[in-house]
């Protein structure tokens, strides 16, 4: 089975925290405040591991740090209705500028997403691109919303768009790829996951899905080579591959077997 890109962890929610504006504004700010914004969330980086990876959310209100904060360790524990009701109360109860408001809708997306609650997830993504139609992050985020809606034509829409803003984000290019796959257009994943790779080589969803098209096409050793480099990058996936049909074909072979052993 083809696995789209998750919506929440590690790039996602980086990139999503779109409080850090643009780098004219962020330059135009105390470079003490920044440091002092830094320190500040030291500890969520340490609580939070590979989520806040470039840059920090640039806040001065200490009340909208503390709702972030929470918002974002509600989302890791997978409490996401408390996520969403912070999330609200922030778009409703504080004075935001565009590029804000967009960031929030996406995190409220995120949450639905994650509750698997995909229109209403969808319904927010919209509106964060309605601010900001270059939020790429939303537009990558829709996308994941629309394959689990099986919208598959409008994933690759969504996914081109926010390659055309940043053609250096491998995620983009994967959730591309799933889409071509659902579109029976297996050459063109092919190419899509492969320029995810080349942006990424630790992409353990895309090696799945690599292996996913080759067993597909009965091209065994390339098959068990992407196998085995996305179970080294993703023990999970040593699981997922022994109950999904794109391999099932493969269930007596050895060396399959060698790989997927508990």
């Amino acid at each position: 089975m083809i696995l789209p890109i998750i919506l929440f962890f590690a790039g996602i929610i980086v990139a999503t925290i779109y409080f850090i504006v643009n780098q004219r504004r962020a330059e135009q700010r105390n470079i003490k405040f920044r440091e002092e914004i830094k320190n500040d969330f030291e500890q969520l980086r340490k609580d939070l591991p590979n989520i806040i990876e470039d840059g920090i959310p640039y806040l001065k209100n200490k009340k909208k740090q503390s709702i972030i904060k929470k918002g974002l360790a509600y989302l890791i524990d997978h409490k996401y209705e408390f996520a969403l009701e912070l999330f609200k109360q922030y778009v409703n109860n504080f004075s935001l500028d565009d590029s804000e408001k967009a960031a929030i809708l996406n995190f409220i997306g995120i949450a639905y997403g994650e509750n698997k609650e995909y229109e209403k997830s969808l319904e927010a993504f919209n509106k964060a691109l309605e601010i900001d139609p270059r939020l790429a992050q939303a537009l990558e985020n829709k996308g994941v919303a629309l394959y689990e809606l099986g919208r598959f034509q409008e994933v690759l829409e969504a996914s081109e768009k926010a390659i055309s803003i940043d053609p250096n984000k491998a995620e983009f290019w994967s959730n591309k790829g799933a889409g071509l796959i659902k579109l029976d257009r297996l050459q063109d994943a092919l190419k899509a996951f492969d320029k995810a790779i080349e942006i990424n080589p630790n992409l353990s969803v895309t090696r799945y899905n690599i292996a996913c098209i080759y067993s597909l096409t009965r091209e065994k050793a390339k098959a068990l080579e992407h196998l085995s480099n996305a179970i080294s990058l993703g023990v999970k996936n040593k699981k997922r591959a022994k109950t999904d049909e794109d391999f099932k074909w493969l269930l007596e072979d050895e060396e399959f077997k060698r790989l997927t052993a508990d």
